[in-house]
């Protein structure tokens, strides 16, 4: 049986982004008080309103006249830019939904929707989340953080990202088994750190003072609190290694007063 936390977060953060990727649109046509970042980001929005799964890469391109601009709007787009290069359309994002769905597996909910969201690039998945997280949008900042943690996940597969989405078939995202694999060759101090640092990311964003979303407040946030209030990140990052690995009930060998849920 699924651990009930697993759930509710993968559940939470779906409904979450997919929101927010719904009104992308809406919050483009945000004006800005400088009107010539107002007409920058006005040609970027529109460039990216050209992109398709079949010219994913030049999303690059359209953000690359903003790059440098750090309010919230610019943010926005060059968040959303980063996802859309990396094929995040509506089929990628049902994908997520339907292997947290999938009843038939045994995997654990949080991994199959982390295999979803890796990036082909560290860097990338790094970029992302720095300018979704100036967004101050809860949902973009969810996911840059998630694919923080799921491109740290897949970059310690046998021969790195490029082989696990090699592997994968074609058009498809990463197998979850490989994704499994990954996470078990994660070993050194700097990728379990980076691990826990993007839960730790998570657990605040969801978390947040006054959240009062059922999904969230009742299950999600105490034992989230819980695991990650007297942790360091390493450590964090080798017990939700651990748990994802092991399943509820696994007593973490990093910090054995943290119980998987």
């Amino acid at each position: 049986m699924e651990s009930k936390l697993t759930t509710r977060f993968t559940h939470s953060l779906t409904v979450r982004g997919l929101k927010i990727f719904c009104i992308i649109a809406a919050l483009f046509l945000t004006a800005c008080e400088d009107s010539d970042e107002a007409s920058a980001i006005d040609e970027a929005q529109d460039c990216l309103n050209n992109i398709t799964s079949s010219n994913a890469a030049e999303a690059a391109n359209c953000r690359a006249s903003i790059a440098n601009l750090t309010s919230p709007e610019a943010s926005v787009v060059i968040c959303s830019s980063f996802f859309l290069q990396e094929g995040f359309f509506g089929d990628k994002i049902l994908a997520a939904i339907n292997r947290i769905d999938d009843t038939s597996s045994s995997e654990n909910d949080m991994l199959n929707f982390a295999s979803v969201f890796a990036f082909s690039s560290t860097s990338n998945a790094s970029e992302a989340n720095t300018a979704c997280q100036r967004t101050g949008i809860e949902g973009f900042q969810l996911f840059g953080d998630t694919a923080v943690m799921a491109t740290t996940i897949g970059s310690a597969f046998p021969g790195g990202l490029s082989a696990l989405f090699a592997a994968a078939a074609d058009g498809e995202t990463p197998d979850v088994d490989d994704f499994k694999t990954a996470l078990n060759n994660i070993s050194s101090s700097a990728d379990l750190t980076a691990l826990g640092s993007s839960i730790s990311s998570i657990a605040t964003n969801l978390c947040t003072a006054g959240e009062t979303e059922e999904d969230v407040g009742e299950d999600i946030c105490p034992t989230v609190e819980a695991v990650t209030a007297n942790s360091s990140n390493e450590t964090i990052g080798s017990c939700v290694k651990e748990c994802l690995l092991n399943g509820k009930d696994h007593v973490c060998t990093a910090d054995t007063s943290i119980t998987c849920p």
